[in-house]
């Protein structure tokens, strides 16, 4: 009877060992679905932002290909200059700062001061 007992608790012992590790992988896909899932919702709300970038620029009438082409003529002249990029960056937060709102807005004319700003960050201080 002990040999039946024994036996018993080898089979709950590795019943348990099992539903353990079953657990661990089950932890361990749901996190992997999770970053997965996190993952995708960035990627989505990146493409959104590019989206809204474009139409705000004015071009959402524009084909996608004259779209792309735009961009990567961009690339082509500034993507390699950290100064260049710097500028870009500045002249489109003066954009967004003075557009009215919609995406659609188009921008006021920047101020002086942001001009002059946007120039030296391209081309250095004038002389």
């Amino acid at each position: 009877m002990s040999e039946f007992m024994h036996d018993d608790q080898l089979y709950r012992a590795a019943q348990r060992a099992a539903q353990r590790e079953a657990k661990s992988l089950l932890k361990a896909l749901r996190r992997a679905h999770a970053e997965k899932e996190k993952a995708r919702r960035r990627h989505a709300r990146r493409r959104t932002e590019l989206g809204e970038a474009v139409l705000k620029a004015g071009c959402g009438d524009w084909p996608t290909l004259e779209v792309l082409g735009a961009l990567l003529d961009a690339v082509e002249r500034y993507g390699h200059s950290p100064t260049q990029r710097l500028a870009l960056r500045q002249r489109a937060e003066v954009f967004v700062q003075t557009s009215k709102g919609g995406l659609l807005a188009p921008a006021a004319r920047p101020d002086t001061a942001a001009t002059a700003s946007l120039a030296a960050a391209m081309f250095g201080p004038s002389a």
